[in-house]
């Protein structure tokens, strides 16, 4: 009979990315006995382009601090976890693990080339740049001993965009979670103009472009609607509220679309407003092929919070959902059409309890936490 190895020491490498995903892992190593160090970049200096030659400098040697530190903490570790959305650390996070002979495990969540390259349009897909990215990410998808990513069909998708095979015995797949809460909306009647918002960070992925000229239709139309986007861009894209200020001005939408960055899911203030406030949340409508390969956030916490839900129809929908069954989705194209669908009352019915039910069980952290302990456990076995 195996014996499994006590209180893994684990070595956490990277910054932390929104939503909720590091933070819990956390959390859930320290509740269940694991020892746990962390090394984090942005404790060395902040994220940013260097542009000068003392910061430069300054990089450099920060880097190697961070460097000496990783190395200390992957010598005693068993595992050194990579965590989400910091594929560009890839490469150090590979060389230290092989270094001192700890399992590697990356949690993937985002890959550079389809972000930044495919999605984001940040540089030319043949530019050094690029190339870099695709790099990177192939180190990820093929060199660690196990991955973790929320979805099986964009690590499909990723592997067909890099030209890469996946090793299925090394990939697990633990879903999107939101945070446990008690809010939901009780009650679907409305009255006075149907009042639609979408969160997130308006990115290339998002469809915001979409979404506004959608709105456009629907005044056209005669349809009477609010719409809030409650935005907070990536850190260095704040421009991004005053261009969509200005395309929604250029629409003459003004006085039915506004934009707000004052709550957040992080506090709570926002699912309080939407639970109260929100007749229907729209989900992504980006054109690329990451906004076809992913369950988005938002989408997740649309549904728990029991919101009627409208969203672009995608293939990796499927992997979770009854599209027809389970929400509303329309190709973008169609999204003004969907829209006055739903305010007339002649939407497909969709019985929104029971998808929120569905979706805390399949989306929950608990289900997260099994696969995090399971590998674990599995790697314990190995030592």
């Amino acid at each position: 009979m195996a014996v499994v190895k006590k209180r893994l020491k684990l070595c956490l490498y990277g910054n932390v990315y929104g939503a909720y995903r590091s933070q819990n892992l956390l959390k859930l190593l320290l509740d269940k006995g694991y020892r746990v160090a962390w090394v984090m970049p942005e404790f060395y200096q902040e994220r940013g382009l260097k542009k000068t030659l003392a910061a430069k400098l300054a990089h450099r040697l920060f880097y190697f601090y961070e460097l000496i530190d990783l190395l200390i903490k992957g010598t005693l570790a068993d595992v050194i976890y990579l965590l989400p959305v910091n594929v560009e650390r890839v490469r150090t996070a590979l060389w230290v693990a092989r270094l001192c002979r700890a399992k590697l495990v990356v949690e993937v969540h985002v890959l550079l080339y389809d972000s930044l390259i495919q999605d984001g349009q940040l540089a030319a897909s043949d530019s050094a740049i690029a190339r870099r990215y695709r790099r990177l990410d192939k180190i990820a998808l093929t060199q660690p001993d196990y991955l973790i990513d929320p979805a099986r069909y964009e690590m499909n998708y990723w592997s067909r965009l890099l030209d890469v095979e996946l090793d299925p015995v090394k990939l697990h797949i633990a879903p999107l979670f939101t945070e446990p809460t008690e809010l939901y909306k009780s009650t679907y009647e409305r009255s006075g103009p149907l009042r639609i918002c979408w969160w997130g960070t308006l990115i290339a992925l998002h469809g915001v472009e979409t979404i506004i000229a959608a709105m456009a239709q629907l005044q056209a139309m005669g349809v009477a609607f609010e719409l809030t986007l409650f935005a907070i861009p990536p850190a260095g894209q704040e421009f991004l509220l005053a261009d969509y200020q200005a395309l929604i001005q250029k629409n003459s939408l003004s006085d039915r679309v506004k934009i707000r960055s004052d709550l957040r899911f992080s506090d709570g203030s926002l699912p309080r407003y939407l639970v109260a406030h929100c007749d229907l949340a729209l989900g992504i409508f980006g054109a690329s092929g990451r906004a076809q390969a992913t369950v988005p956030t938002k989408l997740i916490d649309a549904l728990s919070l029991g919101l009627p839900t409208l969203t672009m129809t995608t293939p990796a929908l499927k992997e979770f959902f009854d599209p027809a069954v389970d929400l509303w989705t329309c190709e973008p194209g169609n999204l003004a059409d969907a829209i006055q669908a739903v305010d007339r009352g002649t939407a497909p019915v969709v019985d929104w309890r029971r998808t929120r039910a569905q979706v805390l069980k399949t989306f929950s952290l608990e289900t997260y936490a099994q696969v995090v302990y399971r590998l674990l456990d599995q790697i314990g076995r190995q030592l």
